[in-house]
């Protein structure tokens, strides 16, 4: 019965991440709305972004119901570093050479994208697998407890943002690096402690086996890219030159 529940808090912690893809997705359509582009173009836009969030997440979900990301003995895929990767290249590339990115990304307001990490409490759910000895503690607790800091501090810092407190955007960029590198531990510990005997390249009874199969394979290769892309959103706003903040 325990690891039933777990398994349900699991599958809810990450399916969550879609929900904050369809706010990301509806305010950047309002924003494109009330643009300078062509009716033509801001239909495009719309489309295009709408492809990119949620057909990423249906692509990424039937490979999770196919199996393919699973690290095992017989198999090393290599699809889950390229699953993280890739994405925040996209996002990257479209932030420092798409004009029209560039004017949709600070059309955002800043304290609405921070806060939008609120979901990253979420990973509470590395905290339950590690109780249910699905995960080793050296990849539950700095990954669990790190987004668990992130999220709670989201709301906070952003409120400071948009109240303007002289502080704030100081600490709204340290809160951003603060997230990117909990973000990053998360993945390498994740990748190195995957590997199944005699493989391993950390030794531990437990691996992170389980963060390659359905569901919990959805938070490396969809919901840590998201959240990555939302700090790159949110520091091209914090450190323009521009910033009235």
């Amino acid at each position: 019965m325990a690891l039933d529940i777990y398994q349900v808090l699991g599958t809810v912690g990450t399916f969550t991440p879609v929900i904050v893809a369809f706010l990301l997705w509806k305010k950047i359509n309002e924003n494109v709305q009330k643009m300078d582009f062509p009716q033509e173009k801001k239909k495009s836009i719309s489309l295009i972004s709408a492809a990119l969030l949620f057909g990423w997440f249906l692509l990424v979900l039937a490979l999770a119901f196919l199996d393919i990301y699973h690290v095992k003995a017989e198999f090393f895929s290599p699809l889950v570093p390229i699953g993280i990767v890739l994405p925040g290249i996209i996002a990257l590339v479209l932030v420092f050479f798409s004009e029209t990115t560039k004017k949709i990304v600070d059309s955002l307001p800043g304290h609405w994208l921070i806060s939008l990490q609120l979901y990253r409490i979420l990973g509470i759910v590395f905290l339950w697998q590690l109780e249910a000895k699905a995960l080793p503690a050296l990849y539950a607790i700095p990954s669990g407890y790190g987004d668990i800091i992130t999220g709670l501090a989201a709301p906070i810092v952003g409120y400071l943002y948009l109240k303007k407190i002289s502080f704030s955007r100081g600490l709204a960029v340290l809160w951003n690096i603060f997230g990117i590198l909990d973000l990053a531990v998360a993945v390498t510990l994740g990748v190195l402690l995957a590997f199944p005997q005699p493989f391993q390249l950390i030794a531990v009874a437990t691996t992170t086996e389980i963060m390659t199969t359905y569901p919990l394979v959805l938070v490396p290769v969809y919901a840590v890219p998201l959240a990555f892309m939302l700090h790159v959103f949110s520091l091209r706003g914090l450190l323009r030159k521009n910033n009235p903040a």
